[in-house]
């Protein structure tokens, strides 16, 4: 008599494999035994991948939530390392995998500014004390190192990794890939922060000793605006990325909004009683996040210019540098200390952000 046997057909789905049982198919004893095998490994692999998407939940974006009564410090980076997700999912050596992705760099030139290519991959960054370098960061490749003997106020990359901005002590400077000098901005003066805007070609200079902005159109090597600003002269300057306005921080608590085509400012807000510290817009430019000597971190909406929430540091620490992720996280900078919070919009319901 003939043996039957009964295995599970597979299908695929957006996401990941389900597997429903069909009507059992009458097979014969040659090759029965093989094909029910193959149902089984098959069956086993396609449960272990459903856990693992459980597990890593692709569709919602995560950061780390503490429990109750538990503090965010007490969070270990190697612990962390050791619960991201890896690339290939036969890899069995995850934490050899996540250490390679995470790394340290031990400089003693600093404090270090960085700056990334627009597609990601890779990082120029410069010290204080003049050491600047480029790295290809993920097989971690140098592609260029040397020391400008001078004081560097910021870098920009440009158009992709074949060049880059400096502001030294006194003017602008621009290198390409093998850190040879290409050309010297002698009209932009004492930068104190440089921005680069990709869809126009435009590397925008502040001035904060004399109060200027200025715009540089790096394919035809020409100052194609100048701005002065008559209010105070500007420490801090950050670009809403989808409309290319370029935000100006004042030491009377200001923030400006600039265009080349305009001679004044589009909008000024007065956003801290004090100084402004750091600037942050959201990657679809609906918010804006300040920070002021004051201790506080405000989120402003752009639509119709007004606060949605404001929180205090903890321990009346000065904001040194904020940032809002491309997931919307936003991430405040206190000395050792490095605040998250969920998105900007988000912040009104929520708690205060945890510290790490």
């Amino acid at each position: 008599p003939k043996t039957t046997y009964s295995i599970l057909c597979i299908s695929k789905s957006k996401m990941h494999f389900q597997y429903n049982q069909f009507e059992a198919m009458k097979l014969t004893e040659k090759g029965a035994v093989k094909q029910a095998e193959k149902a089984y490994i098959l069956r086993k692999e396609i449960k272990k991948r459903i856990g693992e998407q459980k597990m890593l939940l692709p569709e919602t974006g995560g950061y780390l939530v503490p429990e109750e009564n538990e503090q965010t410090l007490k969070f270990q980076q190697e612990k962390l390392k050791e619960l991201l997700p890896y690339g290939n999912i036969h890899n069995v050596n995850r934490s050899k995998c996540n250490h390679k992705q995470i790394f340290d760099l031990e400089l003693e030139l600093g404090p270090y500014h960085l700056d990334y290519t627009r597609n990601g991959k890779y990082v120029a960054i410069a010290g204080q004390k003049g050491h600047v370098a480029i790295l290809d960061w993920k097989p971690k490749n140098l592609v260029c190192e040397f020391n400008v003997k001078e004081r560097i106020r910021d870098i920009c990359m440009l158009q992709n990794d074949t060049m880059l901005a400096i502001a030294q002590k006194k003017r602008v400077y621009i290198y390409d890939n093998s850190g040879i000098e290409i050309h010297c901005l002698r009209n932009h003066l004492h930068p104190n922060a440089l921005e680069f805007l990709p869809y126009h070609y435009l590397l925008v200079t502040l001035d904060g000793k004399r109060g200027m902005l200025r715009y540089h159109d790096i394919s035809i090597g020409q100052t194609v605006a100048e701005h002065k600003m008559q209010n105070n002269s500007g420490f801090v300057m950050k670009q809403n990325p989808t409309n290319a306005v370029i935000g100006v921080g004042h030491a009377n608590g200001q923030v400006s909004m600039w265009t080349p085509n305009l001679s004044k400012p589009a909008i000024k807000i007065q956003c801290h009683p004090s100084s402004i510290s750091s600037i942050a817009y959201d990657y679809q430019g609906r918010y804006m996040c300040t920070s002021g000597m004051d201790c506080r971190v405000r989120v402003w909406d752009l639509r119709k210019f007004g606060m949605l929430h404001e929180f205090f540091t903890v321990g009346s620490s000065v904001p040194e540098s904020i940032d809002i992720s491309q997931r919307g996280l936003l991430g405040v900078s206190c000395g050792c200390l490095l605040y998250t919070s969920p998105s900007p919009r988000d912040l009104s319901t929520s708690r205060m952000p945890s510290s790490a």
